[in-house]
């Protein structure tokens, strides 16, 4: 928008020589190349977010268990412990987020905390259960400086956003 409006701006100013065209073309371009680089060098929370997620997905697939094992909050839940005791048994072919459903973001004090909905897919081979699993999950994150850490997580069948069994 802000590149069709300076050329909109640089053409009347082309066209009529009005040097008022000439300063709001020059005004546009300025906050155009502004307004860019902001969006390109400042992530978001939200953006982190997805990153970390992005990240740990590949991590996962390459069976890089020390790496995910370091997202995880130090006051993390008995859910995520038993998960973790089970990761070095668990061989993953592919692990991938399907859709992000919802990222909810709340402060508590100092602590910025999420909560992230989302449909995951895994391949794995173990054990107990080899296979392709499709699941819903529901992650609870919290900030620990710049990093964004798992303390919680809840899974149930892929289905559970679309049919709304809250």
């Amino acid at each position: 928008v802000g590149a069709l409006v300076t050329g909109l701006s640089l053409f009347g100013w082309i066209q009529t020589g009005n040097k008022i065209a000439m300063y709001v073309a020059l005004g546009f371009l300025i906050l155009t190349g502004l307004l860019v680089y902001l969006n390109i060098y400042i992530q978001t929370d939200r953006e982190q977010i997805r990153m970390v997620l992005s990240d740990t997905a590949l991590e996962l697939q390459e069976n890089r268990h020390d790496a995910v094992k370091k997202r995880i909050h130090p006051d993390h839940s008995q859910q995520v412990a038993s998960a973790m005791s089970m990761l070095p048994r668990v061989k993953f072919d592919v692990a991938k987020v399907n859709r992000v459903h919802s990222v909810e973001l709340s402060k508590i004090g100092n602590n910025a905390t999420a909560r992230v909905r989302m449909n995951v897919y895994v391949e794995v081979q173990t054990d107990f259960m080899p296979g392709k699993i499709p699941r819903w999950v529901q992650l609870d994150l919290e900030k620990q400086g710049d990093q964004w850490l798992v303390v919680d997580f809840e899974h149930k069948e892929a289905t559970f956003e679309f049919l709304g069994k809250e």
